[in-house]
């Protein structure tokens, strides 16, 4: 399973950071920081030529990585675990939804459960780390 991680980054070196170390094969699609915000590790970095938003960044993104499986999507703000991490590419590779989630604390009502153990069906996904399969 081809599956690109790809984080979007802008002006917030330090929480893109943290994202970086807990995911470090993910790609940052750094969208348009000002020079003085952009980072320094040891992912891959796309540097965008100017702050084109989330949809237009993300797509941009993602042809710039080129053709995938899957596309994991995540805000660069999120948390996340290692088991978490391995859970999603674990559920990617089994190709059985086009788009999900993981479970997290989400304030919209259509976003919950939090913290299940099972795979469960919502009426809605709050876009923050959604994997798109291709």
């Amino acid at each position: 399973m081809n599956i690109k991680i790809l984080i979007l980054h802008h002006n917030t070196p330090e929480v893109t950071k943290r994202l970086c170390e807990a995911v470090p094969e993910a790609i940052v699609i750094d969208n348009g920081s000002d020079p003085s915000k952009r980072l320094k590790v040891k992912n891959q970095i796309i540097q965008l030529d100017k702050n084109y938003g989330f949809t237009i960044g993300w797509n941009k993104g993602m042809q710039a990585v080129g053709k995938a499986d899957a596309y994991w999507l995540m805000n660069s703000d999120i948390e996340i675990d290692r088991r978490s991490v391995e859970r999603i590419k674990e559920a990617a590779a089994n190709k059985e939804l086009d788009i999900f989630t993981p479970a997290y604390n989400c304030f919209i009502k259509q976003c919950q459960p939090n913290y299940v153990k099972e795979p469960t069906v919502l009426g809605a996904i709050e876009f923050t780390a959604p994997v798109i399969m291709g």
